[in-house]
């Protein structure tokens, strides 16, 4: 390949996951967690790729980038999922619990977990739009308490695995 084909896959892959990745990875279940693994792992090739031709090809351009990028995705993605992976889940039955959507990203749910009466540390977790209207749909009015739930989720990578709504 040329420099400029080098620099354009490269340039590509940069791009791809800082604008796209954010808006299409799931973001429940086993798929996020093999999503996060394969977006990590992804980049492997290709950083050993360019930085092995930095100084024939490149002339530096997006060595340094893309090897940056591949440590924040292992970092804050893959090293996550694989000790969620090997951890095992968690099931809990919350005190308390509220969904909240996220004024500045649309598209983005929350839901916060408080697993001991007046905790001050909630567990929050990103769920999808569906999830956010089935938990609203069945807790009703916001001043009464919620309906129980059962929550099975992967505590390193904070990914909800399983919701259970029936009493």
């Amino acid at each position: 390949m040329t420099a400029k084909q080098h620099k354009t896959l490269a340039f590509t892959w940069i791009i791809a996951n800082i604008v796209l990745v954010p808006h299409i990875r799931p973001v429940e279940g086993i798929a996020s967690l093999c999503t996060d693994i394969i977006l990590g792992v992804s980049g492997l090739p290709l950083c050993w790729w360019v930085w092995r031709d930095r100084r024939e090809t490149l002339t530096y351009h997006f060595a340094w980038e893309t090897a940056l990028l591949t440590l924040i995705l292992l970092l804050f993605l893959t090293v996550p999922a694989l000790c969620d992976l090997i951890g095992g889940t968690q099931t809990v039955t919350p005190h308390w619990y509220s969904t909240d959507r996220s004024a500045r990203l649309p598209g983005h749910y929350y839901l916060d977990l408080s697993l001991q009466p007046l905790a001050t540390e909630t567990v929050k977790l990103r769920i999808s739009r569906a999830t956010y209207d089935r938990l609203n749909q069945a807790r009703g009015d916001r001043n009464e308490r919620p309906p129980p739930i059962r929550v099975e989720y992967w505590p390193t990578s904070r990914t909800l695995k399983h919701l259970d709504t029936t009493p």
